[in-house]
């Protein structure tokens, strides 16, 4: 069960109470990893899955552009922030 159908039926006073509580037991960084698998489990749901896939595999052959430079037939890794 997600956390936050657990707060919609316990109610809020009761999450705000022990709410430091699940953060420190589950932590943060899990909780931005969940909530990111939701959110792109969602849109592949509603675009489809040979879409999506599409969409991901551009978007990685774009960020690769990004952070390589071809000079004289070899690949240099550039210090790329984006």
């Amino acid at each position: 069960m997600q956390f936050a159908s657990v707060c919609q039926v316990t109610g809020c006073e009761s999450v705000k109470r022990h709410l430091e509580l699940f953060l420190d037991s589950y932590g943060l960084q899990s909780l931005m990893q969940s909530a990111g698998v939701d959110c792109l489990t969602s849109l592949c749901q509603l675009l489809g899955r040979m879409i999506f896939r599409g969409r991901i595999e551009q978007q990685i052959q774009r960020e690769q552009g990004l952070s390589e430079t071809v000079y004289m037939g070899r690949t240099i890794v550039a210090a790329w922030h984006g």
